[in-house]
C-alpha cells in the first residue's frame, strides 16, 4: 500500500521550492482514494479542488416502546440535528423527537404502501439534498422491516448513516 502521507502538492511548497513544516497541505485529499471511496465528491461546489459529502440521512431507531429502550447514542443525535424525521408519530418514544416531521399524512393519503415507502425516502432525499443532513427517526430498529431506510441506502443521491437500536424481536 502507498502512504499518501509523504505526498506534496506543487501548492503546498514554498517559493524555495521546500515545504515549510507549518503550511498546510491544500489539495492532498484529491489524491486520497480513502475519501473518495467513503462517498465524497471532489469539485462540487466550491470549486477546482474543493472537498464536499453528499447530502445525508441520519436514521436511529425509537426501539420496541417506552422511552427506556432509546439510546443516550439516539437521543443526542436528536439533539445535534435541527432538521428531523419521524416515521410515525403513533409510537410510544415518538415524544422524544420535538419539531419533527411526520409522515402519517402518507400513510392515510396514499394507495399502496409501496407508495408510502418511495412517497417517504423521496421526501427525504430531497430534504437531505435542501439541508445537507437531517434525522429520520423510526420505530424499533432501523434494520427490521423498515423499507423505507433499504430504499435510503440503496440511493446513490444520499449517504445513509444506520444507528442500530432494539427492536420487538429482541424483547
Amino acid at each position: 500500500t502507498r502512504d499518501w502521507s509523504s505526498d506534496v502538492c506543487s501548492s503546498d511548497l514554498a517559493p524555495s521550492g521546500r515545504r515549510p513544516e507549518q503550511a498546510p497541505r491544500r489539495h492532498h485529499h484529491l489524491r486520497e482514494p480513502a475519501l473518495r471511496s467513503l462517498g465524497r465528491e471532489v469539485g462540487v461546489g466550491g470549486g477546482p479542488g474543493h472537498l464536499m459529502s453528499r447530502p445525508t440521512v441520519v436514521v436511529v431507531g425509537l426501539g420496541p416502546g417506552g422511552d427506556e429502550y432509546v439510546t443516550d447514542h439516539t437521543r443526542r443525535l436528536v439533539a445535534d440535528h435541527p432538521h428531523r424525521f419521524l416515521r410515525t408519530s403513533v409510537h410510544p418514544s415518538a415524544h422524544l423527537v420535538p419539531d419533527a416531521i411526520t409522515f402519517d399524512q402518507v400513510y392515510e393519503s396514499a394507495d399502496t404502501f409501496d407508495s408510502v415507502y418511495s412517497q417517504i425516502a423521496e421526501t427525504l432525499v430531497a430534504a437531505a439534498v435542501e439541508h445537507g443532513r437531517i434525522l429520520y427517526a423510526v420505530p424499533g430498529s432501523p434494520l427490521v422491516l423498515e423499507r423505507t431506510v433499504a430504499a435510503l441506502r440503496a440511493d446513490q443521491r444520499v449517504e445513509c448513516e444506520v444507528h442500530p437500536a432494539m427492536s420487538f424481536l429482541d424483547i
